[in-house]
């Protein structure tokens, strides 16, 4: 209970009447800690003391010390001076309104009050006080440079010829006679910041026209005043319950207008602030995910590096040995076959036919057919688990070099070899390579990035379902952009391609296309950086029902460095 208490706003009210001060602290006491002082001195004590009040209801009338007093030493004092202070005057002392408004009160309200007008300027107040705390940064301050513009909603032209003259010095002033009127201007080129509106008009009254204002989009954030003769209780609620943000009364008082229109604008441009901070900071968390992220898939690909440094190692050494073996293997054998026709010469007639006779028994001339073709499978497997040890180890290069001259073709077929269980038995891959310049660049994440291309081309045809488009096509070229030279290699696939709905998106960090569970929607983004990281581009081009093709352009390194 007690934390309950320590964590609601706190509020310090001045009166020596007690029925006033008990009527302010029944209608305070749910949302707010209250705390009463009964005289001027107690006032300025409470307020220098520790944990101070957040907002002061400060009665013009106490004895002693009064409330002018009271009011003069708080602004004085740096203590409390940051403390609003809302002035509490009878409704016949407008002088004394004006007053508390001159020394520096940030609100004025009338006895007898309204509880949720009091419950509204108290919450405005500490809204703003919270808002202020915050640094406004030098873009916000430079906004606040320009003029705020008002927007006046009166028929009555002596009513907005005094408005236009009370605030016309501090503020950009529009006029409309009319609700329609009104709702116009919301749609044209200017938007006013804060609206005042007559209650009392014809056709549409001030509440209806509210109420359309509130419903548009543009109109939401934009505070209203209500301005009214009508002094009612239920006026007021009806007021604040169509969007309503304070009310002031005719006939005005010059202060209080301006305490009330300076108020309400200060309390956007500190909303403002806040949600573009808000923003702001929203942008940076994102940024940040994005990084971790990326530095996570980045600790992932250079363990899987080493990982695949150390079986190529493991896997190449077993392999020499039985390609070496193998070749030996073959030539005992011929030697063996030489042998056995040598001796088969020299055999007398009975001896041939017994071994004729045992050659067809155990199929000698299939097994001498088979010898050569045996022997070239088991070469050209030692020779595909060759190419895969070289994938394997230009893949595993863990260096950060950005300085290794490249072949994107090499790359291309490295990847391609180790994707081969992938696409083999169901997908054609045609390769169409024409000359290309060497790129200075990091082999291993250049091979990341074209995995994760390739890939995306596989899942892409074998999604489509027609198995007439099971292809996939890489090609190079050379190009010349901007006076440079640029080695580019294009993968295209025949998949469903990309609908123009989501293709501004697919770069996205976390966007994807592909069922829970299957992408992470960082592929794409983060083969963007790394190209981007070679100083390349990334392109994807995608014409209605022919696939994608996604295009690495990279500058040439120049002829003396390469």
């Amino acid at each position: 209970m007690m934390d309950a208490v320590k964590d609601k706003p706190r509020i310090l009210i001045v009166a020596d009447v007690h029925e006033n001060l008990h009527a302010l602290m029944n209608i305070l006491r749910d949302g707010y800690a209250t705390t009463a002082a009964t005289s001027g001195e107690k006032a300025l004590e409470v307020a220098r003391r520790q944990p101070q009040p957040q907002v002061i209801l400060l009665d013009a009338r106490t004895p002693g010390l009064d409330g002018s007093a009271v009011l003069a030493e708080l602004k004085a004092d740096p203590v409390t001076s940051g403390i609003p202070v809302i002035w509490v005057t009878a409704l016949a002392e407008s002088a004394d309104e004006a007053k508390g408004l001159t020394l520096g009160a940030a609100d004025c309200i009338t006895k007898p009050m309204n509880p949720d007008l009091l419950r509204l300027r108290v919450r405005s107040q500490l809204e703003l006080a919270a808002c202020r705390q915050v640094p406004v940064s030098s873009a916000a301050a430079a906004a606040s440079g320009q003029r705020p513009a008002v927007l006046v909603v009166d028929d009555v032209p002596e009513n907005v010829h005094e408005l236009l003259e009370v605030l016309k010095d501090d503020y950009s002033i529009m006029v409309a006679t009319s609700g329609p009127k009104a709702l116009e201007t919301l749609q044209g080129p200017v938007t006013p910041d804060l609206i005042l509106l007559d209650i009392i008009m014809p056709g549409l009254d001030g509440y209806e026209v509210c109420r359309r204002i509130k419903a548009l989009p543009v109109g939401r954030r934009i505070p209203v005043i209500f301005v009214t003769g009508a002094d009612a209780t239920e006026n007021k609620v009806k007021g604040f319950a169509v969007g309503g943000a304070d009310y002031i009364t005719k006939p005005f008082d010059i202060d209080e207008v301006r305490a009330r229109v300076r108020t309400h604008l200060e309390l956007l441009g500190a909303q403002n602030e806040l949600e573009r901070r808000n923003s702001a900071l929203n942008d940076a968390l994102l940024q940040l995910k994005n990084a971790q992220s990326q530095l996570v898939v980045s600790e992932k690909m250079a363990a899987l590096g080493v990982l695949a440094a150390g079986v190529a190692h493991e896997i190449n050494n077993p392999v020499n040995f039985v390609k070496t073996s193998c070749h030996s293997l073959e030539r005992d054998i011929q030697d063996l076959v030489a042998a056995l026709s040598f001796c088969q010469d020299r055999l007398g007639q009975g001896e041939q036919a017994a071994l004729e006779e045992y050659k067809q028994r155990t199929d000698h001339a299939i097994t001498m057919r088979e010898l050569p073709e045996l022997f070239a499978h088991i070469f050209g497997g030692l020779q595909r688990t060759e190419e895969i040890v070289r994938s394997l180890r230009s893949f595993a290069r863990t260096d950060d070099t950005l300085s290794n001259a490249i072949d994107l073709r090499e790359v291309a077929d490295a990847v391609l070899v180790m994707l081969r269980p992938r696409y083999e038995k169901h997908i054609q891959v045609i390769k169409n390579y024409a000359p290309l310049p060497a790129i200075r660049g990091n082999i291993g994440k250049l091979s990341q990035v074209l995995i994760n291309i390739l890939s995306n081309a596989i899942d892409a045809v074998e999604a489509q379902g027609d198995p007439e488009r099971l292809r996939v096509t890489v090609t190079t070229e050379m190009r010349r952009r901007d006076g440079k030279d640029y080695a580019v290699l294009h993968v295209s696939d025949m998949g469903i391609g990309i609908s123009a709905d989501i293709a501004d998106r697919i770069f996205d960090p976390f966007f994807t296309t592909k069922p829970v569970g299957q992408g992470t929607g960082l592929g794409l983004f983060i083969c963007r950086n790394l190209i981007q990281e070679h100083k390349g581009f990334l392109e994807v081009a995608h014409p209605e029902g022919q696939g994608a093709t996604f295009s690495i352009v990279l500058p040439a390194c120049q002829e003396e460095s390469c």
